[in-house]
């Protein structure tokens, strides 16, 4: 409250990636993180990132002799 924040339905509050509430009591050296709901599942993203990866050519030893 004192930074003007508040918190929402989309927004919540964490102190070191823990959800916490509002009342809870903070102590000297807390970092407080304001979070917001995932986009998309990470699953997913991770997904989507690997069909964007082009896919290694080589199968074997690079160096055969």
């Amino acid at each position: 409250r004192a930074l003007g924040w508040e918190k929402t339905e989309e927004i919540d509050l964490s102190i070191y990636g823990r959800r916490c509430k509002e009342e809870d009591l903070l102590k000297d050296g807390d970092r407080i993180e304001l979070t917001e709901p995932l986009r998309i599942d990470p699953k997913e993203a991770r997904r989507l990132r690997a069909l964007n990866k082009p896919l290694l050519a080589t199968r074997g030893r690079k160096h055969a002799k």
